[in-house]
């Protein structure tokens, strides 16, 4: 199944997300860093504008009028890849953790699932709030706790993909 397929049965079908755990993980990961480039895009625009209008300001106090920038494409990258490197990270982190300690709940260990089957069924499980996270970012919308509300979103779809699981096998 192609990722596009992939992107779309993860908005909306936990049964599709419990399917995907005999996928091979390299596809997974690869997932993973693909959620991150989508997870980070709000934030690329709003630290291209922030320091666009930093040395804007800062030219005009200075009184300096040329209108070359030379440096800040090559700023832009830089933070831009960091800034991605950190998204990915945390994600893959959050993943790790999040696969780890989902083994010592109830509903996850009625079915014996490896940690490899856990973090794809998480990974999975991340897309809807991070493709809402895309949208909100970049409508700049401001949503207190916005990375718990991130984790509770992926936690229900966890769990139904897991529900979803545990009804399959007592057929």
């Amino acid at each position: 199944m192609n990722f596009i397929k992939q992107l779309g049965y993860s908005l909306y079908d936990p049964n599709k997300i419990a399917r995907f755990r005999f996928q091979k993980i390299g596809k997974t990961i690869f997932y993973l860093f693909i959620l991150a480039l989508l997870f980070s895009i709000p934030s690329f625009l709003h630290l291209i504008n922030g320091i666009t209008s930093q040395v804007q300001s800062f030219k005009e106090t200075l009184g300096i009028t040329d209108k070359t920038n030379n440096g800040l494409p090559y700023l832009f990258s830089l933070l831009i890849i960091m800034y991605y490197l950190g998204s990915s990270t945390f994600l893959f982190i959050l993943t790790t953790i999040f696969a780890s300690f989902s083994s010592m709940f109830q509903f996850s260990k009625q079915l014996n699932l490896s940690f490899k089957h856990r973090f794809t069924i998480f990974t999975y499980s991340m897309t809807l709030p991070t493709l809402l996270f895309l949208l909100i970012g970049l409508l700049n919308i401001t949503i207190p706790y916005s990375t718990l509300l991130f984790l509770l979103i992926s936690i229900v779809y966890y769990y139904l993909s897991i529900q979803s699981i545990s009804k399959s096998k007592k057929v």
